[in-house]
Parts: C-alpha cells; structure tokens; sequence
C-alpha cells in the first residue's frame, strides 16, 4: 500500500508513451517526450521504490536498529535501556518512546500488536 502512488505514476507514464508510440512526431518533441518521461520514471517510481526497499527494523536482544531513506543510509539506534513505553495505533502504528530523544514511529508494518510486545518485551 506504501507504494500505491507511486505505481499508479509507473502506469501515467506508461500510458502517455503507449499514446504517443508509433506516431510520426517532431524530433525536438519526441526528445522532450522521453526525457520528461524519463524524469518522471525516476522521481514518482524509482526513488520511492528504493525508499521503500531500504526501509527496516532490526530488534536485537539489546537494541533496535532502524534504516530508512535510499538504500538504507539513514541508522538509528535506541539501546533497551532507553525505552520508556510502547504504545499501538490503528494510525500512527507502533510508537516506542525513547527517554531523551525523539519517539520512534513505525508505520505500514504488518502485525503491528506482535512488534510492539516484541519491543515491549525488549524493554523490560
């Protein structure tokens, strides 16, 4: 579902270039057509695929790390003895409070109530 958008401008771009293909256009046109195409390939699909893909949770036994961003890149850390509460929501999934920082949202994960006893169990 996180990828929904972006598939749909997978299938916009698809679309203009299967109107346009095949009929006899200007060639300044046509290079226009197919870099903007391609732009827009790369913006709305390739890089929300790979935000996507580079997203995760690691829960160790004394830690949770959390990647995010392209190709993972970003890294947050929280050690066990950090964590405050975990609480869950239908909309802002599962929230882990952390003492001294920001609170950790984790959203569109599946089981979210088995995350949070997991981490929940993590704190005690």
């Amino acid at each position: 579902m996180r990828l929904w958008w972006s598939f749909l401008a997978l299938a916009a771009v698809g679309a203009v270039y299967g109107f346009f293909f095949g009929k006899q256009l200007e060639p300044d046109f046509s290079a226009i057509l197919h870099a903007g195409l391609g732009v827009a390939v790369v913006t709305f699909w390739l890089i929300p695929s790979l935000r996507y893909l580079g997203t995760f949770v690691d829960v160790f036994e004394d830690q949770i790390v959390t990647r995010n961003g392209i190709f993972g890149m970003k890294t947050r850390t929280i050690l066990a003895s950090e964590i405050e509460g975990v609480s869950v929501s239908a909309l802002k999934g599962v929230t882990v409070k952390v003492r001294d920082q920001e609170s950790l949202s984790l959203k569109g994960y599946a089981k979210p109530k088995e995350i949070a006893a997991t981490i929940g169990a993590l704190a005690k």
